[in-house]
């Protein structure tokens, strides 16, 4: 009976000690992930505008092409009202980057979609997609103008570095708690039963 209580007074500092660390690493993980989608919001947004206006793409995209499989160069691409890619600078494997259709579905319902495609192993991309004309274009891209989509995204490699790094870090750390945890239940001086 007294290891079952001895279990239960370990399990609940353990718990406790466990689940900060846990939310710390997935604090720390998101807004490592957010941040990463900040330039891409605004360049999705500010070229979903452009051609809302009727500028050719051709006038407001790079015309560097960037190899999405060794590259941490950000790109853009523009797809037609089909999800089709039509022009841009992410390149895979020689083509413009193809994205799944239940993406361009997503975007047409709600405008603008912030998201991490994985289009081959090893190649994780942050990427955001707005849709220009349309129903659910962003803020005055809506008319008579063409309608498609703009996605702008960048290599999650080396962001992905950094929060396995600091993952490292807060396993170690927890590692400790753990430890100092274990030897504080250990070096307890045992209470005798009257």
């Amino acid at each position: 009976m007294n290891s079952i209580k001895s279990f239960v007074r370990f399990l609940i500092p353990f718990t406790i000690v466990s689940a900060i660390f846990l939310t710390i690493y997935a604090a720390v993980q998101q807004d490592i992930r957010q941040t990463v989608n900040g330039p891409e919001v605004a360049i999705a947004e500010d070229a979903a505008v452009a051609l809302a206006k009727g500028i050719k793409p051709s006038d407001i995209l790079s015309t560097k092409p960037v190899d999405l499989g060794t590259s941490l160069s950000p790109f853009v691409n523009v797809y037609d009202d089909q999800g089709i890619p039509r022009e841009g600078s992410g390149y895979l494997n020689g083509n413009l980057l193809v994205i799944p259709p239940g993406v361009f579905t997503n975007v047409a319902e709600t405008g603008e979609n912030k998201l991490t495609l994985q289009p081959q192993n090893g190649i994780r991309i942050a990427a955001v997609v707005a849709e220009f004309g349309g129903a659910h274009g962003v803020a005055g891209t809506t008319g008579s103008a063409p309608s498609g989509f703009v996605v702008a995204g960048t290599s999650l490699r080396e962001p992905e570095l950094v929060v396995d790094h600091v993952g490292g870090i807060i396993f170690v750390a927890w590692a400790a708690s753990m430890a100092a945890l274990a030897l504080m239940f250990a070096l307890k001086p045992k209470r005798k039963d009257a």
